[in-house]
């Protein structure tokens, strides 16, 4: 919704409700008796009461929108102008205090959820992306969080000649480790489990789309113009697999 349009012309139509009101208040003082004695500078200021009639349905529109059944509570009296034109003011007050708070309220009243920043992140992506997510280089920051997994890959694997996509595949990795090639195991490690089973390979292929569909990306294209909310995802899914990785647990055959 366009609250501050709402706003606007809530805003617009009690100021010349209360223009209006204060009028015939005057009138009644200086001209009691309707002789015609009202200064000219005052009835040429008087907003048009058809202009009023007209922008009462859309105040109604605006009324219904952000309260239900409030623009159908309106009722008023024609014996007077306050009889007519005040209740209309009420809920244009009513409707206004909604625009002009919306945005707050609309943050207030959503559910309490967990935040997505980096600083929760493992700290494999956290540490090493926190001076350049400071400087807005979302870009670079991916493709640190992504090379620090890597080495902590190959480290925890003792591996050097291996990396990335080709390591990942190679570690999670449901066949017996082979001499100078261990595997990692998730946890609760049981093969007779179609679970764990699922869990072990999910846990590779999620690695392998880490590498290949983000960092792959941050290393090899100039300018990805990844938006902050789109690099903060990225490294939520890197840090998703560092936890795999830290984990698991290391199974070798030497």
């Amino acid at each position: 919704m366009k609250h501050d349009w709402a706003a606007a012309q809530l805003r617009s139509l009690v100021t010349d409700i209360n223009i209006l009101i204060e009028w015939d208040e005057t009138k009644r003082l200086v001209d009691p008796w309707g002789d015609g004695s009202i200064p000219e500078e005052l009835a040429n200021s008087l907003p048009d009461e058809d202009d009023l009639v007209r922008r009462e349905v859309i105040a109604m529109r605006i009324a219904s929108a952000y309260e239900d059944g409030l623009g159908s509570e309106y009722t008023y009296r024609t014996d007077s102008i306050r009889g007519r034109w005040v209740p209309l003011k009420e809920i244009a007050l009513r409707s206004l205090a909604l625009a002009e708070s919306a945005t707050d309220l609309e943050a207030f009243l959503q559910p309490s959820s967990p935040a997505l920043g980096a600083s929760t992140m493992h700290p494999w992506v956290w540490e090493p992306t926190k001076p350049l997510g400071a400087a807005g280089a979302h870009q670079e920051a991916v493709l640190a969080a992504a090379r620090t997994v890597n080495a902590r890959l190959q480290q925890k694997l003792g591996r050097h000649d291996a990396s990335e996509t080709d390591l990942v595949l190679q570690g999670f990795d449901l066949k017996d480790p082979q001499p100078g090639k261990p595997r990692l195991r998730v946890p609760g490690d049981d093969r007779s489990q179609p679970s764990w089973v699922s869990a072990q390979e999910g846990a590779k292929f999620f690695g392998v789309g880490c590498f290949r569909a983000i960092r792959n990306l941050a290393a090899h294209v100039e300018s990805v113009s990844w938006s902050e909310q789109e690099a903060l995802e990225y490294l939520a899914a890197v840090s998703a697999f560092a936890r795999w990785v830290e984990a698991a647990s290391v199974e070798s055959a030497d």
